[in-house]
């Protein structure tokens, strides 16, 4: 799940679309948000609904995976396939409970999301705000308009 500016989403035409074969009854996020790297731990209570042969694929750009694990237990790298792009468990169970932890790092200067991270941290974002179109200041912290 590392970087990369050639994987941009595609769209799915209605002809090729198909239900998913997996679905998210819960997740738990918590964040430890960090101008350095920002820290974030997900549970997500998931079971199958279709295929029961089809792997389990999650997508991700731009993060360093930290851990996983699946009802509690660690999975060893040879559990699961990790690309830039996405993280697959090729057989879990029809139900289980996922915990994925990860890291990213600091967005650019240019980011919106910098505003944000550095605004919750207790710097001050209005300098750079001014200067990005479609941003304004609610209070604190900077969120972009909708």
């Amino acid at each position: 799940m590392s970087s990369s500016a050639d994987t941009a989403p595609q769209p799915t035409a209605l002809k090729d679309y198909r239900p998913p074969d997996y679905r998210i009854d819960r997740v738990d996020l918590r964040f430890d948000l960090d101008p350095a790297r920002t820290r974030t731990r997900a549970t997500l209570a998931i079971h199958r609904v279709g295929d029961d042969t089809a792997p389990l694929a999650l997508d991700g750009q731009e993060l360093e995976l930290l851990s996983i694990r699946l009802d509690g237990v660690d999975l060893p790298p040879g559990g699961y396939a990790l690309s830039p792009t996405h993280l697959t468990i090729a057989d879990p169970p029809a139900a289980f409970t996922l915990e994925i932890e990860t890291a990213t790092a600091p967005p650019g200067p240019d980011d919106p999301f910098d505003l944000v991270v550095r605004a919750m941290a207790g710097d001050d974002p209005q300098p750079l705000a001014a200067s990005l179109p479609g941003l304004s200041r609610l209070g604190s912290p900077v969120v972009p308009d909708v």
